[in-house]
């Protein structure tokens, strides 16, 4: 009897070990662009966890819905940009320092499954999310 406990029980703490399922680093490639008009000689600058990346080009469509990533209009005017996988800080602020988007996104990999998760409170962002490919609209 206390061989099959045992036995029971290696094979249920097997089992819970695998289960768990570890998150797998990724390196992620973003296109990055912003749906905010601005005047000729204003210009929009992205922020990804406090650093400056660069300006975002304006590209004219509807803020509810990114580009997928396998549209040209995206790969030719977007701003490119590989970061890996974890919670990050995008921020887009304006030429004269008013921040219009600021929100923390988390992209995260694991065996079997793929979770991504947007938290912000100032303008918004919209995300398109393929793999390890994604789109990022970064709007007022």
């Amino acid at each position: 009897m206390k061989k099959a406990l045992v036995i029971f029980s290696t094979i249920l703490f097997l089992f819970l070990i695998s289960s768990c399922q570890k998150e797998i680093p990724t390196k992620l490639t973003g296109y990055f662009y912003t749906s905010t008009p601005t005047m000729a000689e204003d210009y929009i600058v992205l922020f990804i966890d406090g650093e400056r990346i660069g300006k975002l080009p304006f590209i004219n469509i509807s803020k509810e819905m990114p580009l997928s990533v396998g549209d040209t209009t995206l790969t030719t005017n977007a701003l490119k940009y590989s970061l890996m996988s974890g919670k990050h800080i995008f921020r887009a602020e304006k030429s004269d320092g008013k921040v219009i988007s600021l929100s923390e996104v988390s992209f995260l990999f694991y065996k079997n499954k793929t979770e991504s998760s947007t938290k912000g409170n100032v303008g918004g962002n919209a995300i398109n999310l393929t793999n390890e490919i994604f789109s990022m609209n970064l709007f007022e």
